[in-house]
């Protein structure tokens, strides 16, 4: 019985969280439903890191939704070869490290600098590190180092076909 009692407060919720100007919960549900209120709100603002704690509820569901693609693995990836140097992340990198540029939909203005992924190939997995974007990349895609696209392939395959995902 609880828990339809508190399917008016999820709907006044979720409308208040997607207002232009943000509104507190209990103005959004009533004073009758405050304890709820609060008690969801702080729910879901331990969902988060500690020092990246939002305003209000709504903005934690935001940046909850925002990084849920970090989780996502990518299926049937494109992976393509470089030539690295001085990267977009500002690092200069050589052929043998196992590095990759990030396609341009996923850039996210250099969010994801020097964070590592799990890539899967023709059998094999390794660990890479996102140091320059690839703007020709397709949504998924990644454009490896020469090294690192050597350990699933030789250079001549051109372009591969495999998954991968944030770590």
């Amino acid at each position: 019985m609880r828990f339809f009692a508190t399917i008016p407060f999820l709907t006044a919720f979720l409308v208040a969280s997607t207002m232009a100007e943000p509104q507190p919960v209990a103005a959004a549900v009533g004073e009758t439903n405050d304890f709820v209120a609060r008690g969801l709100a702080g729910s879901l603002l331990h969902l988060r890191e500690p020092e990246a704690m939002a305003a209000s509820p709504g903005d934690a569901l935001m940046e909850r939704d925002t990084n849920t693609h970090l989780a996502k693995r990518f299926d049937g990836a494109r992976f393509t070869w470089f030539n690295v140097g001085l990267g977009s992340c500002g690092r200069v990198n050589v052929p043998s490290d196992f590095v990759v540029a990030l396609n341009g939909a996923q850039w996210d203005n250099r969010a994801h600098c020097f964070q590592t992924v799990t890539v899967s190939a023709n059998g094999k997995t390794a660990q890479a590190q996102i140091v320059d974007l690839c703007p020709g990349c397709p949504y998924g895609g990644l454009d490896f180092s020469s090294g690192l696209f050597q350990y699933f392939a030789p250079l001549d395959v051109g372009v591969l076909s495999g998954s991968w995902n944030f770590n």
